[in-house]
């Protein structure tokens, strides 16, 4: 894990460019399941504070959609996909999630309801091949 500022993790982001990814995690929480539908690493923005992933669904229309990390912490990369410790905020195909202010839970909004879970130690965004 890097605690690397926003210009770093988009230059070691973009080295990420093309590959798929099978499984997108909020804290644990599958946003896209596995197996479910693959989506292609497409370009990496900035915007102030916020990364701006746009993701490719191979099986469906064009048009990209925006993965959106407010403030991350704590890039890895591996060969199974990457992973941010830490964000003050998510957003992706109508899903967000952000962490309460102890620490120990996050808050979830999907189109079917919200709620709020226990994080467990779980980082807050994993992409997984």
């Amino acid at each position: 894990m890097t605690d690397l500022p926003v210009d770093e993790l988009l230059t070691r982001l973009r080295a990420a460019l093309g590959r798929e990814f099978g499984e997108i995690r909020f804290w644990g929480f599958a946003v896209v399941r596995p197996s479910d539908r693959s989506w292609r690493l497409e370009s990496v923005e900035r915007e102030g504070s916020t990364l701006l992933l746009e993701l490719r669904d191979m099986a469906g229309p064009p048009l990209p959609a925006l993965l959106s990390l407010d403030r991350p912490i704590g890039l890895t990369v591996s060969a199974h996909g990457l992973t941010f410790e830490r964000a003050v905020r998510l957003g992706f195909d109508g899903h967000e999630a952000w962490p309460d202010a102890d620490g120990r839970h996050y808050g979830l909004a999907t189109p079917r309801g919200t709620g709020r879970f226990e994080i467990q130690g779980l980082p807050a965004l994993t992409l997984q091949a």
